[in-house]
């Protein structure tokens, strides 16, 4: 692991508290990830359908905490 100076984004935060081992491992599965949508571009389309269904629902989730009073 990397010392991690505080003005990091988190896209450099993450991975430099991160053990090196975990960092190759999250590389690894977004290469795998990259390759199987250049290689299936049909199914981007899918996975962004998905993915917005999910935002819908976290969305739902937080407006319904916030208006019973919720904290984050």
């Amino acid at each position: 692991m990397a010392n991690a100076p505080s003005l990091l984004g988190t896209a450099e935060r993450v991975p430099s508290s991160t053990a090196d081992a975990i960092n190759a491992e999250s590389r690894r599965e977004l290469a795998d990830r990259l390759r199987y949508y250049a290689d299936d571009p049909d199914e981007i389309d899918d996975r962004l359908a998905e993915l917005e269904r999910e935002w819908d629902i976290e969305r739902t989730l937080e407006s319904l905490r916030d208006t019973a009073g919720g904290r984050r």
